[in-house]
């Protein structure tokens, strides 16, 4: 299944509650998910027999370094298998620890 089509069924909604506007760095797989609530961005392609200014160039790295760093995290996570694993720490607070640490990423800006 396209990784556009996936969004649309599991993720449209989810953005639509959000209470802030947020803003969503898009790659080519996602061309056309415009949730609610969600400002969308993308690099800039060069034009055809054209070439990229020095700003376009520049914004396109700021985008890249941002990208490289959240795909790094999210091979992170499937290597370590969090999400498709059960969490056995069973201490006194290390899983509310964990929620809290998780939520306050989530949340912060």
């Amino acid at each position: 299944m396209h990784d556009k089509k996936i969004a649309d069924l599991h993720y449209a909604n989810a953005f639509a509650q959000l209470k802030k506007i947020i803003t969503l760095w898009q790659d080519s797989g996602y061309q056309g998910f415009t949730p609610e609530n969600v400002k969308t961005d993308h690099g800039i392609k060069k034009p055809k027999n054209q070439k990229l200014t020095n700003e376009q160039k520049e914004m396109n790295k700021l985008i890249s370094s941002f990208r490289v760093t959240v795909e790094h995290a999210i091979g992170s996570i499937k290597r370590y298998r969090i999400v498709k694993d059960e969490c056995r720490l069973r201490k006194t607070g290390i899983l509310t620890t964990f929620s809290q640490f998780v939520q306050v990423c989530i949340t912060s800006d």
